[in-house]
């Protein structure tokens, strides 16, 4: 669909539209990229994970419960983002060399020393 398309379909004006990606990309909601063909053109993708409910619950029960408590506060004891943000968190991590060592200093650095051996566990 191009901007003017969305911009019909939103009801909007294609300006609008214009300023809102380019919003949702400074936010890191959406990335942009160009087309290699043409250079006027350019995509855009959905750049957040989307988590439903089950996902949500399914990380819950996967994740550590000290470092869960921790990052919870930090966003204001909103378990649910709390959880998403861990887990995404986690399976990056999980991605690296070493991981194991690279999740026991990062444990170490949130947690602290007296979590971390909690949290790894």
């Amino acid at each position: 669909m191009t901007g003017s398309q969305l911009a019909q379909e939103l009801g909007v004006s294609p300006a609008g539209v214009t300023k809102a990606a380019a919003e949702l990309v400074s936010l890191g909601i959406v990335r942009k990229e160009p087309v290699p063909v043409a250079r006027n053109v350019k995509l855009y993708f959905l750049n957040v994970t989307i988590v439903d409910e089950e996902a949500v619950k399914r990380l819950r029960k996967e994740l550590p419960p000290v470092l869960l408590d921790l990052i919870g506060r930090r966003f204001g004891d909103n378990e649910a983002l709390a959880t998403v943000y861990v887990g995404q968190l986690l399976e990056f991590v999980r991605t690296l060399p070493e991981s194991g060592k690279v999740m026991e200093r990062l444990l170490h650095q949130i947690a602290g020393p007296e979590n971390a051996r909690l949290a790894k566990d």
